[in-house]
């Protein structure tokens, strides 16, 4: 009850339609349920002698449904032959009903599904959106993972909401075919009744196998689809390096694994058939020889024993959808966990509820004391430096020494282990995550682009701004050229992740975003490292557009960007060991001497 009730609040939005669901499925189950003693009247009182003067109320095995007896004589009347006009006529009206009733009640109960999955997808996007870099990196499943709970998960899940009008409308239909039962014969009933533990009992026993390889099921099957988005994502590598083969296997391992659970999962749904069949035909059995015996004996009518197996007969159909329920809510318990621990993680960047606003005078950016590990890893030690506002600042080092890090604390993807960062002598952590983050400005060497036109691809560096201004971005970032060689120009959709352009136009509408966002700290993360010399010439013209009356952390190989800068940061595993301009630091003959050899030289020292 404590995973189901996590759903609570999102079916209470949906209430009155729940509530429409439970009332139609209750007139389906009233009239399913008169149609037992309605074959038994019939039987008793028509079929049982010829259609002749008018019908008496049998003595014999239906006693107990005197009551309904004489109140349908009380509406039709006694003859027979008006009865055997108008009882079939009552097994139409109720089946109009009750067509009708299902109709609205599945339609509601389907809709509400459809829209509680959507919401819980729309959650768990959010969810995604909001978590801390850290969670993203220490996530197993990668993305691949996330995208299976959202899909294959929450399609679980909505399945399962569906059984929220069978456990409304299947136990009030067993409730009534129960009283008909007792009605019809207390002591078959109770023989009946008797019996049904021992089906429990088994279904008990399946259902524990279900929650044990039903969970490891979803974990194959997440393992699965992240083996698929990695062989799409990765296809270009995959083919270059030819390991088609090496991904074939292992995506092979994964099925069988996936097969493997599967096998269990549907092992132990299926044998919950044919113990509960078993059971039901000894039932059944039991019945033709008990009711069979009055009839001859002149203890039981026809009545009651067409009575009882329609009313029987009916009960299979409820209790055969609660067994389906219960393997189902094995199945929905697992998957629930498993979104709503995504949902509850408290991974995220906290953030205060009255936060500072950003200052407009801002004069410096100021890194104190920082300190950061990722597990028992430690990227970042006593990082200390102040950056004047205007300032071009280059990061060099060798690849893993915490430069990215760094840059990454600086919009908060994740917090430091101790120590802090500080514009304008307050900390960042004092702001809004949204207005820091809409003061600087990100162009990163792996670009993303949206799979939208160029213009909304730039626009989307600050929606709040008018789009005439798009054209102006484009035109500094040096992109103007190539954008109207398009077909549609600046309305020429560029593709998933921007796949339909060059590596250096996509990098030039990347550059041409950041100008559009005109926020006042910069940060280049390798921004030219993946690029060709020419194709590095057009980018950094946009770049030098870009970097204009801005404070820029850049971090770079390339000598063209890093000769440049006010001053340069020389990163040595997690540390700063170096600090000045280019000229000061080769002057030095250290760390930075020798990279600028390896540069100039091709040689390693």
């Amino acid at each position: 009850m404590k995973t189901v009730k996590k759903l609570f609040p999102l079916l209470r939005i949906y209430r009155g339609q729940l509530i429409g669901v439970i009332v139609l499925g209750s007139i389906m189950s009233i009239c399913q349920g008169i149609v037992a003693p309605l074959f038994a009247f019939l039987f008793d009182t028509v079929f049982s002698t010829p259609v002749q003067g008018a019908a008496a109320i049998p003595t014999a095995g239906s006693e107990h449904l005197s009551f309904f007896y004489e109140f349908l004589y009380g509406v039709f009347g006694k003859d027979k032959a008006t009865l055997v006009k108008v009882i079939p006529f009552c097994f139409i009206f109720l089946y109009f009903i009750n067509g009708w009733s299902r109709y609205f009640h599945f339609f509601l109960i389907r809709m509400v599904g459809e829209k509680v999955s959507v919401r819980i997808r729309q959650q768990l996007q959010e969810k995604y959106l909001s978590l801390s870099q850290t969670f993203h990196h220490d996530y197993q499943g990668g993305s691949g993972g996330l995208l299976s709970r959202t899909l294959n998960d929450v399609l679980v899940l909505q399945n399962g909401i569906y059984l929220f009008a069978d456990f409304f409308r299947e136990p009030l239909l067993a409730l009534i075919l129960l009283v008909n039962l007792f009605l019809l014969d207390w002591k078959l009933t109770l023989f009946v009744l008797i019996v049904a533990p021992v089906l429990a009992l088994v279904l008990n026993q399946i259902g524990r196998g279900l929650r044990k390889y039903g969970h490891r099921s979803q974990t194959s099957l997440e393992s699965l689809t992240s083996t698929l988005k990695e062989s799409l994502d990765g296809v270009k590598i995959i083919q270059s390096y030819g390991l088609v083969d090496k991904m074939k296997q292992r995506l092979s391992g994964d099925v069988n694994q996936y097969l493997d659970m599967r096998k269990k999962v549907i092992g132990n749904e299926e044998l919950a058939g044919p113990a509960s069949e078993l059971i039901g035909s000894i039932l059944f059995s039991s019945l033709c020889f008990y009711v069979g015996r009055g009839v001859i004996e002149g203890t039981s009518s026809a009545g009651v024993f067409v009575g009882f197996i329609v009313a029987l007969g009916f009960m299979q159909k409820p209790i055969k959808k609660l067994q389906d329920a219960f393997v189902k809510i094995q199945q929905i318990l697992v998957v629930t966990e498993r979104i709503f621990s995504v949902l509850d993680n408290d991974n995220h960047v906290p953030e205060l509820k009255n936060p500072k606003p950003f200052p407009e005078d801002w004069k410096k950016v100021e890194f104190r004391n920082l300190e950061f590990s990722f597990g028992n890893e430690r990227i970042l030690k006593n990082v200390n430096f102040t950056v004047n506002r205007g300032e071009v600042i280059a990061i060099v080092g060798e690849s893993g020494s915490g430069k990215t890090t760094l840059m990454n604390l600086l919009e908060r993807f994740f917090d430091p282990a101790s120590g802090n960062i500080l514009i304008g002598d307050i900390p960042i952590t004092d702001f809004k995550l949204e207005t820091l983050r809409a003061n600087i400005a990100l162009v990163t060497q792996e670009v993303f682009l949206f799979n939208d036109t160029v213009r909304q691809n730039i626009q989307f560096g600050d929606l709040s701004k008018p789009n005439g201004d798009v054209e102006q971005a484009a035109r500094l970032a040096n992109a103007t050229k190539f954008i109207e060689k398009f077909p549609g120009g600046f309305n020429y959709n560029v593709g998933e992740r921007g796949q339909r352009l060059s590596g250096g136009e996509k990098q030039r509408v990347s550059i041409a975003r950041a100008i559009f966002r005109n926020s006042p700290i910069l940060i280049l993360d390798e921004a030219t490292s993946a690029l060709d010399s020419i194709s590095e010439i057009e980018v950094q013209k946009g770049l030098e557009q870009l970097m204009k009356g801005r404070t820029c952390f850049v971090i770079a190989h390339r000598l063209s960007t890093i000769m440049k800068a006010d001053r340069i940061l020389v990163f040595q595993k997690g540390t700063i060991i170096e600090d000045g301009k280019h000229d000061e630091l080769l002057v030095k003959g250290g760390e930075y001497f020798k990279y600028y050899q390896i540069q100039t030289q091709g040689q390693a020292h």
